[in-house]
């Protein structure tokens, strides 16, 4: 399982598909109070936006400031120099390096 340090915690990555295919990538707290539950879902789905099989776009705002940083750091994304502005914010296109193992 890969894992991924973010605000102190030690998480697990696990990757989902949006209902239009796209990979989404979830952040997983294992340790929660109730057992394993659901930190931030990292990835945000922008439908109007080109994104390859093995990429996919990252939220780096608003409560998930720095999950980008904790991402790159993990190795489990590198940033393309693509970015894509929607709205009030922008969101840059990652490439996965990791396997994209499917919960």
């Amino acid at each position: 399982m890969n894992k991924v340090k973010f605000r102190g915690l030690e998480l697990d990555v696990q990757f989902a598909r949006y209902g239009n295919g796209r990979v989404a990538i979830t952040l997983i707290d294992m340790n929660g109070e109730y057992g394993p539950e659901p930190y931030c879902v990292a990835s945000v789905n922008i439908p109007a936006a080109q994104c390859l099989d093995n990429h996919t776009y990252i939220k780096d705002w608003s409560e998930n400031e720095g999950v980008q940083k904790a991402l790159v750091d993990a190795g489990i994304i590198s940033l393309t120099g693509v970015i894509v502005h929607t709205g009030f914010v922008s969101s840059h296109l990652v490439e996965i390096l990791v396997p994209i193992k499917m919960k």
